[in-house]
């Protein structure tokens, strides 16, 4: 059965099977930008890509800008405060507009849990959900996948650890989604106050001792403190936080040799993880980063028009 998904606005209703799609696309335009990183294709030629970033962001924000180029897309980057928005224009009426105006895709990154799908509900466009408020991120659970994936790890038989603001992470939430519908363990780690005990209910197992799981998981997903959304103090300090949860180098001796350490970004060394293990060999930040445009580009083609004939 061919790909039927219009707008991608959370994993949990992803298929298994869809997600397989996801990666497979991906790898494909990864490898054919391997030896031309800067070409661009001419598949989605002509389409309109309308880019509405109402948070901060750098990688999500310049990865679709560059997919949607790199696809041979015309990309509009929308700017909140310069709209009719700073005028007291709902949302709603501004995207009925930019629908008028017969664009192909919206990417939407906004604070409040839900804005994508109200996008999605007053729109033609397909719409990418950037992440919305503390809800999902699926996109970037998608590169997550793709860059375990890619490094020759079989989701049946890994153990991954998140570790960190779990509280109030989109990501996490993206990521457990993914990872078990393609049937990984999943452990979410970090302080009482940020790792509520009912994410049991979304089936991980639930820990507060990062040094007790270490040695058995296979995958260190890293995350920052999201101090933005935070009303109220989780822990002592930043320095107590560390001690007990940042992934630093005398740590990672605890865990497997081949063991694979990510983080979405940004990163706040020195807190949740030490800079030398960032940018150390089990490190692979960067590939996701790198996987971020290639994941980008297979959405985009996938909602517009399908599987890609290569």
């Amino acid at each position: 059965m061919g790909w039927t998904r219009k707008h991608v606005l959370d994993l949990e209703d992803f298929t298994k099977e869809e997600i397989e799609t996801v990666l497979d696309v991906t790898k494909r335009f990864k490898e054919s930008m391997k030896s031309h990183p800067a070409k661009s294709f001419d598949f989605l030629n002509g389409y309109t890509l309308v880019n509405m970033f109402f948070e901060a962001s750098t990688r999500t924000r310049i990865s679709f800008e560059l997919a949607g180029l790199r696809l041979g897309m015309h990309v509009v980057n929308f700017i909140a405060e310069a709209s009719s928005l700073s005028k007291g224009e709902s949302i709603v009426d501004t995207v009925k507009t930019l629908d008028a105006m017969n664009v192909d895709a919206m990417v939407v990154r906004h604070s409040e849990t839900g804005t994508p799908k109200i996008v999605a509900e007053n729109t033609s466009a397909c719409v990418l959900n950037a992440g919305d408020g503390t809800h999902a991120h699926p996109t970037q659970g998608l590169l997550d996948l793709f860059t375990m994936w890619e490094k020759g790890l079989d989701f049946q038989k890994i153990h991954v650890a998140i570790i960190g603001d779990i509280l109030h992470s989109r990501v996490a939430r993206s990521d457990i989604h993914g990872l078990l519908k393609m049937g990984a363990k999943v452990t979410v780690a970090g302080p009482p106050t940020l790792v509520p005990a009912e994410f049991k209910d979304l089936g991980v197992d639930v820990s507060y001792d990062l040094d007790e799981i270490i040695p058995q998981v296979d995958v260190l997903y890293m995350l920052r403190i999201q101090k933005e959304r935070q009303k109220k103090a989780y822990f002592p300090s930043l320095s107590e936080y560390t001690k007990l949860y940042g992934l630093t180098e005398d740590r990672l001796k605890k865990a497997k040799p081949d063991v694979v350490v990510m983080h979405p970004g940004p990163m706040n060394r020195g807190v949740e993880i030490e800079g030398t293990v960032a940018d150390g060999k089990n490190s692979v930040i960067l590939d996701q980063v790198t996987n971020g445009v290639a994941v980008r580009m297979a959405l985009l083609h996938l909602c517009l028009k399908g599987e890609p004939r290569w």
